[in-house]
Parts: C-alpha cells; sequence; structure tokens
C-alpha cells in the first residue's frame, strides 16, 4: 500500500549542453521502499539560425543512481538484480538510502517531473 507520494520537478535551458543531478538527501537505515519515477514533461528547442537551420537538440531525464542498505546496516549502491549501467526512468528500491535523478539538456529548454511513491 502506498503511504507517502512527493513529486519535485527539474528545469534546465541552455544553447549548450548540460547535466544536472538531484540526489535525494539520505533515509535514515533501514531506508524506505520507495518506487521512483522521472520523465520529460517539456522540451522545446531554440530557433533556427541565422542560416535558417534549424538547432540540434535533445533532452533525457533518467536515474543514474541510487543506493541501498543492507541487512547488515552497510550500504550499497544499486541493486543486485540490476545493471551497473542502470539508466532507466523508473525503479522500486527496497530499504532506499538515496536516489540520484538527472536532466541532460542540449540547446533546449527542458522540464522533468519526479515522483516518489513510498510504500
Amino acid at each position: 500500500m502506498v503511504t507517502d507520494i512527493q513529486g519535485f520537478f527539474m528545469d534546465f535551458t541552455t544553447k549548450g549542453s548540460i547535466a544536472r543531478e538531484f540526489t535525494l538527501n539520505p533515509f535514515p537505515p533501514p531506508g524506505r521502499n520507495v518506487f521512483a519515477t522521472i520523465s520529460l514533461s517539456t522540451v522545446n528547442s531554440f530557433p533556427a539560425d541565422v542560416h535558417g537551420q534549424p538547432a540540434a537538440f535533445m533532452a533525457r531525464a533518467y536515474i543514474p543512481n541510487f543506493q541501498v542498505y543492507k541487512l547488515d546496516g552497510t550500504v550499497t549502491s544499486g541493486h543486485p538484480n540490476v545493471p551497473n549501467e542502470f539508466e532507466g526512468n523508473s525503479v522500486f528500491i527496497p530499504n532506499c538510502r538515496t536516489i540520484t535523478f538527472e536532466l541532460d539538456v542540449n540547446n533546449a529548454f527542458a522540464i522533468a517531473q519526479i515522483t516518489l511513491f513510498f510504500v
């Protein structure tokens, strides 16, 4: 059963390339069971350049890292069932300590919505 829902957002505008991370403050042991999501809600490109060529643009939102408490109270990155190169946009994390969200933007304005469901 869901016991709490929290939401956040990230937004950036750049005519170059930028990657920003947002990491939640650590939950105290034994952590919280959380289903986390991040999704793009807006992506807008800039107008064409002086020669009329549209600028290439890109945005992506994902979860690059999270930490969990093990049974002995120590902390580990990731989860045994998730590969190290995990870059998905949703994940269930039992005994969560921290979660890091990332928004990468290139020649655009982008907004990402973060939602946490605590169970």
